[in-house]
């Protein structure tokens, strides 16, 4: 009898927190790519990237050696590890529901090079780092509804991030 076939995972964001509570992470899969983004909400980030394998299988890396195991299990959540600055934290991201998932903005405000990453949980809380000409510190909060954020006195839209 022939194999069964796999089919590529759904399209969906998922997010949750680390298992020992330092850190959020969130994870958007479109078309068998992922793009995923740790956070701690103060000053250490990470946005990873790569392929979803058919078996759910998700292998992402980012800079400074950041890397992202896990596997997606039935469309419903994501179990993994995440390593980020060299330190390790075990992780479940649930399927997320808007407005709920990952959020980013980038900008030039006052000739500062700005990058915004949100990861807005299912309670609503918020976990975000805003790097401004690479020095991160703590985001303010978006409006899920809309995405707007001011930083710096300027008003900004925060998008969903995708692969």
């Amino acid at each position: 009898s022939p194999a069964p076939s796999r089919s590529r995972p759904a399209d969906a964001d998922y997010a949750g927190r680390t298992d020992d509570d330092a850190a959020a992470i969130a994870v958007s899969v479109r078309g068998g790519r992922a793009i995923a983004y740790f956070c701690d909400g103060r000053t250490q980030e990470s946005w990873l990237k790569g392929d979803v394998e058919d078996d759910g299988a998700l292998r992402l890396t980012g800079g400074h050696g950041a890397k992202l195991e896990g596997t997606l299990e039935d469309g419903k959540k994501i179990d993994g590890t995440v390593e980020v600055g060299g330190t390790r934290h075990a992780f479940t991201a649930d399927r997320a529901k808007k407005p709920s998932g990952l959020w980013r903005a980038t900008a030039t405000v006052r000739s500062a090079k700005i990058d915004g990453g949100w990861i807005v949980l299912k309670d609503g809380s918020q976990v975000g780092v805003v790097t401004r000409d690479g020095e991160p510190s703590p985001a303010p909060r978006i409006d899920p509804g809309t995405g707007a954020v001011t930083i710096d006195g300027q008003r900004l839209t925060a998008r969903p991030a995708t692969p």
